[in-house]
């Protein structure tokens, strides 16, 4: 029998929740349109190799990306990399308190099937 999706089970519910992806920042894992499931850093611990939700502050105005988390080779300092095929998003950006934060850590993602027929829906 199959079971309704609810909340990983691992976390709060409260501490979840879903975001659409928008751009091509991560598309190597994540293309547009699809779904990242997400928790909160203040439930988890961001670890290197985790994909993170990452909000920079650009003079009051917050805009909200996708990355990996890894550790910088050479400095050995955190740096956070996008995984996309498109060359616009190639720049790591160095995470920074209160201009580039991580808020989440990505731990699963969904992507809707697309149908086909007279009366598919979008």
């Amino acid at each position: 029998p199959f079971r309704s999706l609810t909340h990983d089970k691992a976390y709060s519910a409260d501490g979840q929740f879903a975001l659409l992806v928008r751009g091509a920042s991560m598309n190597e894992f994540y293309p547009e349109d699809s779904y990242v499931i997400c928790v909160r850093i203040e439930e988890t611990e961001p670890r290197f190799g985790d994909h993170v939700v990452v909000q920079r502050n650009r003079d009051g105005l917050f805009e909200y990306t996708l990355k990996e988390l890894v550790r910088d080779p050479k400095s050995r300092r955190p740096i956070l990399v996008p995984r996309s095929t498109d060359p616009k998003h190639q720049t790591p950006i160095e995470p920074k308190d209160g201009v580039v934060e991580i808020i989440a850590v990505v731990i699963g993602s969904f992507r809707r099937r697309q149908r086909n027929g007279p009366t598919a829906s979008k």
